[in-house]
This record gives structure tokens, C-alpha cells and sequence, in this order.
């Protein structure tokens, strides 16, 4: 019965920890769009305390990936959701490059037939044909004390275990 309780325990202790950040994760390759090279990719991910509602520049970027047509380009900040949206769209989100690339280019849009406010992943969409082109993941980042709390209930279960089959 104690092994129950202590399994249930586990199960559901994590469940109870709140996350206290959200991860924004967006890939997206933009390769054979109006004439860029295979390979033209925009990678980025952040950390905010809370879903972000109004338009926000984020520039403290975890990660970021420029390739081909990209390559020469450094993101620099992230703007979402960006207002008003790209038309045609719902939602946009633009990476925002430090200086000009190629000559010209100062950014990279990402194109949502949704509305983006909660958790889950949206489909980016091609902003000439509107095919899917890429993803934007928004998840809770769990507190590092539910791994402890997980790890040890599993330990513990595995402790006792070994107890009561010695009895």
C-alpha cells in the first residue's frame, strides 16, 4: 500500500510543480522562397515569464540559427506577436537581423493562420502559397526542483521495493 501511495505521489508531484518560464521554439526553412538557396533556415528560442499577448522585442535569444540565404545574417532580436500581422495572417512573428544582409534583407517573418495565446505548436506558413514551412512550439519550462522531486520518488520506490522483497 505504501509502495501505491508513494508511486501515486510521484506521478502526480510533478504535475503540481508550476513552470516558471515559457520556451518559444521556432524553426522554420525558407529554402526555394522567391529565389533563396537551399538551406535557408531561421532557428531561434527564448525564455519569457508568461505568454506573451502584445507585441514584445524579445533579445535575450537562447539560440539562433541563420543558413544559407541566411548565412551572413545575425538575429538580433525577435518581435511577437508582430502588429499588425503580415497580411492574410493572424499572427506573425518577424526575426529581426543586426544589420542589413545580402544588401537588403533586415528580417524574416513567420506567418500563423492562428491567433497565438497559449501553449502548443503552430504551423508556419509560406507567405506566398500559404504551405507549411516550419513550426512555433510555446511549452512550460518545469522548475528544476520537480526533476528532484521525480528522481527521488523513483529512488525511493525502487528502495522499498527491494525491502519488501527481502521480506
Amino acid at each position: 500500500m505504501r509502495i501505491m501511495l508513494l508511486a501515486l505521489s510521484c506521478l502526480l508531484l510533478p504535475a503540481a510543480g508550476k513552470a516558471d518560464a515559457i520556451l518559444y521554439t521556432l524553426t522554420s526553412d525558407y529554402s526555394g522562397i522567391s529565389g533563396l538557396a537551399t538551406g535557408s533556415v531561421i532557428d531561434w528560442q527564448f525564455e519569457v515569464p508568461a505568454i506573451l499577448t502584445t507585441e514584445t522585442d524579445v533579445t535575450s535569444l537562447l539560440s539562433t540559427t541563420a543558413g544559407g540565404s541566411f548565412s551572413a545574417c545575425t538575429i538580433s532580436s525577435v518581435e511577437i506577436p508582430y502588429e499588425p500581422p503580415i497580411t492574410g495572417f493572424t499572427s506573425t512573428a518577424v526575426a529581426l537581423f543586426s544589420s542589413a544582409c545580402d544588401g537588403e534583407v533586415t528580417g524574416a517573418s513567420a506567418n500563423f493562420a492562428e491567433t497565438i495565446t497559449s501553449l502548443g505548436t503552430y504551423t508556419v506558413l509560406d507567405r506566398n502559397t500559404d504551405g507549411p514551412i516550419g513550426t512555433l512550439t510555446i511549452a512550460d519550462v518545469p522548475e528544476p526542483g520537480v526533476f528532484a522531486l521525480l528522481g527521488g520518488g523513483l529512488l525511493a520506490i525502487s528502495i522499498l521495493k527491494r525491502r519488501v522483497r527481502a521480506f
